[in-house]
């Protein structure tokens, strides 16, 4: 079975992160970002981009800052 590179865990599905490629278990990094979780708290989103929000069937956008 597999090995976590960062928590050593035998797991039956890994994930390569995106960034550092180490490979990671689902509780070591954002599996939907495909990122560690060392990669992840590094990783800055731009600013400029506006966040989105859902709320039903209507998709509402906010600018940060």
């Amino acid at each position: 079975m597999p090995v976590c590179d960062l928590c050593g865990e035998s797991e039956d599905t890994l994930y390569k992160c995106k960034k550092c490629g180490v490979s990671f278990c689902e509780w070591c990094g954002s599996i939907e970002d495909g990122f560690c979780s060392d990669c992840f708290e590094e990783v800055e989103y731009d600013e400029d981009e506006p966040e989105q929000f859902e709320a039903g069937e209507d998709v509402f956008y906010r600018r940060s800052g």
